[in-house]
């Protein structure tokens, strides 16, 4: 069995020499720990590499919050999916909420930029996700069979196989009043549970990953690990 997945973006917070000292201090808790969860933090860019360097991999994942839909090019402020992997990053966060709403990712751009991660074995972790007037309409599962149709269902069984799917309810990390209305852990495997049992691929059996997305403040009680993990579908 697969081990569950703790994930932490970190977005644009810390300087460089804040997010070095984070992530060797959380490094030195994990390496005392026997760990039964694999435990990633998604750094900004400029941590990527100096981070890689102080840390024990296979105690501590390394991931990208993004990366270019181009492979090079004059692309002014881009980071390419090759750029990121002689970072020692292992892991690129595409599709997050704030990046389709912020910076108009689409369902193709996201579509390359899978492509453009497995072909440097970076393995994806890709979110999926409602937000709440979606939700409230009913929406929620034809909205996301949408983004993973049309950003997925390309891969093959095997390349499917290495992507991590981060079901991120986005009223539950947008706004705190909402968060009541929003899906549980538990629901959100059984919601992604039925997605993919929908878009699969007749007589083919999948293997992925699924992690539960939420704001990790309080009052909001980190009961997410519990949660049945998704490994099949």
């Amino acid at each position: 069995m697969r081990k569950k997945i703790v994930a932490g973006n970190w977005k644009m917070n810390k300087n460089l020499q804040e997010g070095i000292q984070l992530a060797v201090a959380l490094n030195e808790v994990l390496s005392k720990e026997s760990n039964s969860c694999r435990v990633i933090i998604g750094t900004p860019f400029i941590h990527l590499a100096p981070v890689s360097e102080r840390i024990d991999k296979k105690k501590l994942g390394l991931a990208a919050q993004n990366c270019a839909d181009h492979v090079s090019g004059a692309y002014t402020g881009e980071v390419s999916a090759e750029m990121v992997k002689s970072t020692g990053a292992e892991y690129v966060i595409l599709g997050h909420s704030e990046r389709r709403t912020y910076y108009g990712e689409t369902l193709e751009m996201l579509k390359t930029k899978v492509r453009l991660a497995l072909d440097q074995q970076l393995q994806p972790i890709f979110c999926i996700g409602e937000v709440l007037s979606e939700r409230e309409a009913g929406k929620q599962f034809e909205v996301v069979r949408s983004q993973i149709e049309a950003s997925l269902f390309d891969l093959s069984e095997a390349d499917f196989s290495k992507i991590i799917l981060a079901y991120e309810p986005v009223c539950s990390h947008r706004n705190r009043q909402n968060s009541h209305r929003c899906t549980s852990p538990g629901n959100a495997c059984l919601y992604s549970r039925s997605h993919c049992r929908q878009i699969r691929q007749e007589g083919s059996r999948r293997l992925l990953h699924f992690v539960w997305v939420a704001a990790a403040r309080p009052p909001m009680p980190l009961n997410c690990l519990p949660t049945p993990t998704l490994t099949e579908v």
